[in-house]
């Protein structure tokens, strides 16, 4: 395992930037969107490359050229913000506002990321290969056959959840926390 390039450079005022702008990312968790942002985003099943897909997507939406990144594979950090930004399209009730940044936090604190921020320094107390073997663990499935660590744990879940893609994982979880205002045909 080599480590993640974190550096600032031109992503710190460019296209990273403006993915923590979308999700109202807490400067304290800028170094953790980093690392996220340095891990590729491969998947076990076959419809899991669609959401690679919806992070490769971000980069279209951004719309402005992104020097030696158009073509690298996907991230975890577009992933996540790719597919949430879907499902925020997909689910969301009121066209006017977003769940994008709210669900993307959650789905964070869901799987236990939250513990690692940084202090108004900018110093951290943790290494980021916890993050990136934390991050290949829910990759790989590795969580319990109730997806518990897993960014869309469902709490008494009965479904093997490694079976089931991340659409479905996403669609079940927002449909689950979010059942009151979401309509039966949306869910």
């Amino acid at each position: 395992m080599h480590k993640p390039d974190v550096s600032s450079g031109e992503w710190a005022h460019g296209y990273f930037a403006w993915l923590c702008e979308l999700v109202a990312c807490p400067r304290e968790y800028v170094k953790l969107l980093k690392v996220l942002d340095s891990i590729q985003f491969h998947w076990i099943l076959e419809t899991d490359a669609n959401r690679a897909d919806d992070g490769v997507l971000m980069r279209d939406i951004y719309g402005r050229p992104i020097k030696g990144r158009r073509d690298t594979p996907c991230t975890v950090l577009e992933m996540l913000i790719g597919s949430l930004w879907r499902a925020d399209q997909a689910y969301g009730v009121d066209p006017e506002q977003s769940y994008l940044a709210d669900w993307f936090w959650e789905a964070l604190g869901t799987a236990d990321f939250l513990q690692y921020s940084t202090d108004m320094n900018g110093d951290c107390d943790w290494d980021w290969r916890e993050v990136v073997e934390k991050v290949e663990w829910i990759l790989d499935r590795k969580y319990p056959r109730n997806g518990e660590g897993n960014f869309w744990y469902i709490p008494k879940s009965r479904k093997d959840e490694r079976k089931h893609d991340i659409w479905n994982q996403i669609g079940r979880w927002v449909g689950c926390r979010y059942s009151l205002f979401l309509t039966v045909d949306r869910i």
